[in-house]
């Protein structure tokens, strides 16, 4: 990085204080613990504060670096936030050094829920898009996805949520009545994990087939 990156942001209108390299170390920071994405990144600049001035130290007069010792009304220290433009001069940055990766964000994100916390692509697309993730990137994630590991995943998770509700009791020997409601009760939570109705009904017939 050839001199500071505020020297480098030659189009910006902010005081020269060394906020905006701050604010892009700590995102560095940040995106080095975790895949982040550009909304959440964006957020989290827009939270950042810093003091804008220095304060004078009670006892000598001198400059100091924390504002609670300010006592002269000349040194009182301001809040200092990111201006909306600031924000997207330090986003551009992260995602020009590969810190940020939407792309790279909705792929990882629906391996991770897809294959470990076992979601349906319907959940999945729901979170990417509150995200803010772009529609196209969204596709290629879920696309990516392994359809036979997504069956499988259903197939656990209405055996698992079946064994629950019915406990020792045998699915066939139940009344009419009692066995829709048990439908009933794992087709929501299945909805819920964000299967669509009719993948999650022909599961349910095979594995109805399965018990005969």
């Amino acid at each position: 990085m050839s001199g500071s990156f505020e020297d480098n942001c030659k189009d910006r209108h902010s005081p020269d204080d060394g906020v905006l390299e701050k604010s892009l170390v700590r995102a560095m920071k940040l995106c080095s613990r975790s895949e982040k994405c550009s909304s959440q990144i964006r957020q989290y600049l827009q939270r950042l504060s810093f003091t804008s001035q220095k304060g004078r130290c009670r006892c000598e007069h001198t400059e100091c670096e924390d504002p609670a010792q300010a006592s002269c009304s000349s040194g009182t220290a301001g809040i200092r936030r990111l201006e909306p433009e600031e924000i997207e001069l330090v986003l551009k940055r992260l995602e020009e050094e590969g810190f940020v990766d939407d792309r790279r964000f909705a792929l990882a994100y629906a391996k991770d829920k897809m294959h470990l916390s076992r979601w349906g692509g319907i959940k999945v697309r729901n979170c990417l898009v509150h995200f803010g993730i772009d529609s196209k990137l969204i596709d290629e994630a879920l696309s990516t996805a392994d359809e036979s590991g997504q069956k499988d995943n259903l197939h656990l998770l209405i055996e698992g949520k079946l064994r629950s509700l019915l406990r020792n009791e045998n699915l066939h020997s139940l009344k009419y009545e009692h066995k829709q409601k048990i439908y009933a009760k794992v087709v929501r939570y299945a909805i819920g994990r964000g299967y669509g109705y009719s993948e999650i009904m022909a599961e349910l017939g095979t594995i109805f087939v399965q018990q005969d």
